[in-house]
């Protein structure tokens, strides 16, 4: 570690392109909001207000005979029930579909019972659907949140990358940094760099067997980065020092070391990939 920091230039570099990891767990985020959010939308169905209001007059159709009902468990906890009803109000006779999806813990059967708003006949509703609309809203509500701490994540890491990107080719003064690496899973190593302002950046990197970013000890990583002058966020540089303006001296001197270290029998520097 002493005879890499003393290769690092003592000049403020400048970086020549970032990488897209920010953008890309962005866009991952993103399409996990779209796939939570519209997906469970779709399968909840949530027409509270029409229920409320259905709730709030309700009336039960009197003559009705169902057909082709299904009460099944999906997800082991989820209850759908959908029947095809033939209803008749007055002089008036329609077929209508019924479907509704709740939280179901017992296998008993259910009761069902055709509803409609007292104002308006058209408004009609399963008896189950209203009477789970309480629990209907909750698991709503949850997933909801969920949902939307996911798209703040996903905008947070796009707002990353362009700031990133912002400071490709600036003149903003930037002193690399040898940071410290914790081997976790499937490639991926975690990092903190302490920021001038005294916050703390965590992140994930993830390290490809055939293009390392790093070059580590049997216990310990070492990643090279820096943070820009009036940033809070840093930069990670790669094994091949392209994304900074490193002289070729520079870059010489710096991989010299690394071998040197490697070739000294010492734990500090040991490459493993």
């Amino acid at each position: 570690m002493k005879n890499l920091s003393q290769s690092f230039p003592t000049r403020p570099l400048k970086i020549k392109r970032c990488d897209y990891s920010y953008l890309k767990r962005g866009l991952i985020y993103f399409l996990l909001f779209n796939v939570i959010f519209l997906g469970f939308c779709f399968f909840w169905k949530p027409h509270f207000i029409e229920d409320f209001k259905i709730m709030d007059k309700p009336e039960y159709v009197q003559n009705f005979t169902l057909e082709n009902n299904l009460c099944r468990a999906t997800l082991l906890v989820f209850r759908e029930c959908r029947t095809d009803a033939k209803i008749t109000l007055g002089n008036q006779s329609f077929i209508k579909h019924f479907s509704v999806r709740f939280l179901g813990l017992t296998r008993n059967s259910y009761p069902v019972y055709i509803v409609y708003q007292r104002d308006n006949p058209e408004k009609m509703v399963l008896n189950l659907e209203i009477e789970h609309i309480w629990q209907r809203l909750f698991v709503f509500f949850i997933v909801l949140i969920i949902a939307f701490l996911i798209a703040i994540k996903s905008f947070a890491d796009f707002i990353q990358q362009y700031r990133q990107w912002r400071i490709v080719g600036s003149q903003r003064k930037m002193m690399p940094t040898i940071v410290a690496l914790t081997k976790l899973f499937f490639g991926y190593w975690f990092y903190r760099i302490h920021l001038p302002d005294g916050k703390i950046q965590k992140r994930l990197l993830k390290v490809k067997r055939k293009d390392p970013l790093v070059f580590v000890d049997q216990s310990r990583g070492y990643v090279l980065g820096a943070i820009p002058e009036g940033c809070n966020f840093a930069i990670v540089f790669d094994q091949k020092l392209d994304h900074v303006d490193l002289t070729e001296a520079e870059k010489k001197e710096l991989m010299g070391t690394i071998a040197r270290l490697a070739e000294s029998g010492e734990k500090i520097m040991r490459p493993m990939f």
